[in-house]
């Protein structure tokens, strides 16, 4: 198993939406804490913050921006100007180009695992959401990007099986992509592994792993920059042997073990963007708050509805009743 405070070399992220270019040649982009090859360097976060030159070219946030809206229980539809330039330049952007490339990627991933898109009703999967499996905070990290936690030992796999976690999983992502930031910056994942059990790896066949990384690698809605994974066990071990062999080196740049040294999660994210559970300054948030504000908005019900999410006579009455 890889030691606390590395990665394997490779990483995992698909390119970002509307990126026109290759996702399988895409080169990861140095992001917060870039190590280089396993250990060889330690991160720096303080370039991440400052704008680069090369592949990335990764816009500095200012910290106005990144605190705007900070801890706000809403989807932000606003995009700071230096990100719009991002997006035009590096990733060739257009209204054009992004509304096409959204509805192609929709297309794949239905086409792809139709069993996780039928029925999709968030509400209905708020059991996921209260026990904690599922969470993202309402504040971004310092590079302005969205957090996307899994507390995969809270989940019990005798009580609703693995395509549940999956199909919460695109309601989350398919939510996230209605902010234009999100679509251009991507996201970063953190897997929390504590308190997993044997019980877990039988679930992660062969077939739920190619599922998974066809997911996180070619089908998310969201380019996943960094994915941490922290409270690894020997479990772990396991479960990874499925994964590993379907890891190719552009995927394996951009997984973090850490183990339980959030020290070393503190080089990726600060602790100022992160739960005090890892370390962090911040407070946790109730799923079922993100559904009951999101469900609360208008726009947001017609996108969900759009996209071919449940959306119940008891929400629309709740729009009438206003």
């Amino acid at each position: 198993m890889p030691q606390d405070s590395q990665r394997i070399s490779s990483g995992v992220g698909p390119e970002t939406i509307p990126a026109k270019h290759d996702r399988q040649n895409d080169k990861p982009e140095k992001d917060s804490g870039d190590q280089g090859t396993l250990g060889e360097r330690e991160a720096d976060v303080k370039g991440d913050l400052e704008f680069r030159k090369g592949a990335d070219e990764m816009p500095e946030l200012k910290d106005d921006l990144l605190l705007q809206d900070d801890e706000q229980i809403s989807l932000d539809f606003n995009v700071p100007q230096e990100v719009m330039e991002y997006a035009r330049r590096v990733l060739g952007e257009t209204d054009e180009v992004k509304c096409q490339t959204l509805q192609e990627l929709r297309d794949m991933i239905y086409e792809e695992h139709p069993e996780i898109h039928q029925q999709l009703n968030p509400t209905e999967m708020r059991y996921i959401g209260d026990d904690d499996i599922i969470t993202v905070p309402p504040y971004r990290t310092q590079c302005g990007r969205r957090l996307l936690i899994y507390r995969i030992g809270n989940w019990k796999p005798s009580k609703y099986p693995v395509e549940e976690l999956f199909k919460a999983t695109i309601s989350v992502l398919e939510l996230g992509i209605l902010e234009p930031r999100a679509q251009i910056l991507g996201g970063i994942v953190i897997f929390d592994l504590k308190d997993i059990t044997m019980a877990h790896a039988w679930t992660v066949t062969p077939q739920v792993a190619t599922m998974m990384l066809s997911l996180m690698v070619t089908a998310f809605p969201i380019k996943i920059h960094e994915l941490h994974i922290i409270h690894q066990s020997w479990i772990f071990d396991t479960i990874f042997t499925v994964f590993k062999p379907l890891l190719d080196t552009n995927m394996r740049n951009r997984i973090f073990f850490h183990g339980g040294d959030y020290k070393s999660l503190h080089k990726h994210v600060l602790p100022e963007y992160l739960p005090k559970m890892y370390g962090g300054v911040r407070d946790e948030l109730p799923y079922y708050k993100w559904i009951e504000a999101l469900i609360r908005d208008p726009k947001i019900v017609e996108q969900m509805s759009k996209m071919g999410y449940v959306v119940t006579n008891e929400i629309l009455e709740s729009f009438s009743q206003k």
